[in-house]
């Protein structure tokens, strides 16, 4: 799978893109409120908001194979 940059290679086919997407541009968009909207860091919002959700994803499926599930 890859997203708009990328970053978010070699996860299981099970992720939802449409959710994935969602995530990332909440994400994002709450990175850019933080420094009010100046203009200009459109891609490294996008690129962090990118990287928090895979290590999401990863805590999630680490945490489902020490369960067992």
């Amino acid at each position: 799978m890859t997203t708009k940059y990328g970053l978010l290679l070699n996860h299981a086919d099970d992720i939802d893109l449409v959710d994935l997407h969602k995530r990332v541009s909440v994400n994002a968009y709450y990175r850019a409120e933080k420094r009010n909207f100046t203009p200009g860091h459109d891609e490294d919002d996008w690129q962090a908001a990118e990287l928090e959700i895979a290590r999401q994803f990863r805590r999630v499926r680490q945490g489902t194979k020490m369960n067992g599930n």
